[in-house]
């Protein structure tokens, strides 16, 4: 194989050292693509969704144990 060459069949290491499958790096590889305020407009959406969703846990944490009660 040549050194230009990435093998394809050899998962992606992030920066993170975490392992990339097919499905994340092609993920991965349209975030790149983006412009950076797409990008940053991305992030900010996906902090609020996450941040909505933890609310949402903690909503339901708290009528499980007042249910037990």
């Amino acid at each position: 194989m040549d050194e230009g060459q990435e093998d394809t069949a050899t998962p992606t290491i992030g920066q993170s050292g975490v392992e990339l499958d097919d499905k994340e790096q092609a993920l991965l590889t349209l975030f790149n693509q983006l412009p950076e305020a797409e990008k940053l407009r991305l992030i900010l959406h996906t902090k609020s969704v996450l941040h909505e969703i933890e609310l949402l846990k903690n909503d339901v944490y708290d009528i499980i144990n007042s249910s037990k009660t």
